[in-house]
């Protein structure tokens, strides 16, 4: 979205999801940390998804800033 609140956009949907422990972003904003259920990594250009599952997190994941 732009600061104006224009241009508006779906950058990853969850579908069957309705829980979500939590969101984050990539220090460089081009990766979304979502945790619904386990931690995956979302390409916000692409919508790629990236499974975080083999490394254990399960519950509300963050970036260390």
């Amino acid at each position: 979205m732009n600061a104006d609140g224009t241009g508006r956009r779906v950058v990853v949907s969850f579908p069957g999801s309705t829980f979500l422990t939590g969101l984050d972003w990539t220090p460089d904003g081009k990766w979304l940390l979502a945790t619904p259920g386990y931690a995956n990594l979302y390409d916000v250009a692409t919508g790629a998804m990236l499974p975080l599952s083999g490394l254990g997190v399960s519950a509300q994941a963050s970036f260390v800033r």
